[in-house]
């Protein structure tokens, strides 16, 4: 199952279509110095970043591109967990 994040805080992006977030293609983000400005005062910022860490999500997680994030993990040796959709085990394959 898929383990969703828990804020010990209301985050900065509360409210905000979940799109902006995410991109088509190639990692090309149009609103990224406005996403990473929002994130930089996040009041859950740290959570996010070690969530984003830990596993392998897409889009902009505390101000970082999934880019970002895997250079961050090969430079440390991390290896994030896979995220699997909880759709995949609410499926009958009868």
């Amino acid at each position: 199952m898929i383990d969703y994040p828990t804020w010990n805080d209301v985050p900065s992006c509360t409210g905000i279509d979940v799109e902006v977030f995410f991109t088509e293609g190639k990692g090309n983000y149009p609103n990224l110095d406005y996403i990473k400005k929002l994130c930089n005062n996040c009041p859950v910022r740290v959570q996010c970043f070690d969530y984003a860490i830990e596993h392998l999500v897409e889009g902009i997680w505390s101000g970082t591109t999934k880019k970002e994030r895997d250079k961050y993990r090969s430079k440390r040796g991390i290896i994030g967990k896979t995220v699997v959709p909880a759709s995949v085990f609410n499926s009958n394959y009868e």
